[in-house]
């Protein structure tokens, strides 16, 4: 009776130690698989952002694109009051100028 009963422990043993197995396969595969799902996710967030890098980039250069047209711009603005000013001066001369041949 003492072997049957130490064959039955060993076989229920072993056949915890089996369902043991294979629980701790199954978690293992599952971490593998979602750890293959998260670096797939990973390397997608990388591309999107590589993407949003370049077009931070792009949008930087319009803007100094645009900052430099708008200073341009100014100057022009500066030099087309400093003609009208000019103008305005040469005006009042001819005008003095014409009012003595006049007289």
């Amino acid at each position: 009776m003492e072997y049957h009963h130490l064959l039955t422990e060993f076989n229920v043993g072993t056949a915890r130690q089996a369902c043991l197995n294979a629980k701790v396969k199954i978690r293992i595969e599952y971490c593998l698989s979602e750890r293959n799902r998260l670096e797939s996710k990973c390397e997608s967030q990388v591309d999107l952002l590589k993407a949003k890098d370049v077009e931070i980039e792009n949008l930087k250069a319009q803007l100094l694109l645009k900052e430099a047209e708008a200073a341009k711009v100014v100057r022009l603005r500066v030099h087309v009051s400093a003609a009208e000013a000019t103008e305005k001066v040469h005006a009042g001369e001819m005008d003095a100028l014409k009012q003595k041949n006049v007289v």
